[in-house]
């Protein structure tokens, strides 16, 4: 896909990687819609690079749709989607003092990292299948993060989170059947990628 002229929409783009791939896209001439929880972050790099700055939670139905309708009022309808949002804990199972690791960080982390992922594949997935294609016959592009936490273990060099572990491979052994579910949407690319964080 031309990126220049496009409308993309960043989860997690107020800040750390989100924040990169934001700013490149801009850079490569894309209209971009920078989506965050954090609102103050979103607007200051919204304001650097020319794009639109929207608070959005993606494990919320209403903010995410709140926010993506908003991101297509200001710049048109999106056909890149980057979905880096994203938290993490680095806890073991059990402490050093022997106590559990709180199951509520555990669930916090699957919330955002797999079911807000989640929702955002589901939602920007079907406004993306309502559009036309373009001359190239892609009607658009999807790119999900995962780390390489899925494919590692403590040799890695890191204490590797067993929140984080867990999201990613989840993510990723399941980004096939994402693809193969979403068929009805006609051209548009799934591509799931492996970061190092």
């Amino acid at each position: 896909m031309n990126i220049a002229g496009q409308t993309a929409v960043v989860t997690g783009g107020g800040s750390g990687l989100g924040e990169a791939v934001a700013r490149e896209l801009a850079r490569l001439g894309a209209k971009v819609a920078v989506l965050d929880v954090n609102m103050a972050n979103a607007q200051r790099v919204a304001a650097d690079i020319g794009g639109v700055g929207l608070a959005a939670d993606i494990t919320d139905t209403a903010s995410l749709t709140a926010a993506l309708d908003a991101a297509e009022a200001a710049l048109g309808p999106g056909r890149i989607v980057m979905n880096i949002a994203g938290i993490g804990t680095a806890k073991r199972v059990v402490g050093k003092d022997g106590s559990p690791a709180p199951l509520e960080d555990f669930e916090r982390v699957i919330r955002v990292n797999l079911v807000g992922t989640y929702n955002v594949i589901r939602l920007t997935a079907a406004r993306i299948a309502k559009l036309g294609p373009l001359a190239d016959g892609e009607r658009g592009v999807m790119l999900m993060t995962a780390s390489v936490a899925a494919m590692c273990s403590s040799h890695c060099g890191w204490l590797t989170s067993t929140t984080w572990t867990r999201r990613s491979a989840d993510f990723n052994s399941s980004s096939v059947a994402l693809k193969d579910s979403m068929t009805v949407c006609g051209s548009l690319r799934i591509n799931p990628t492996v970061s190092v964080k």
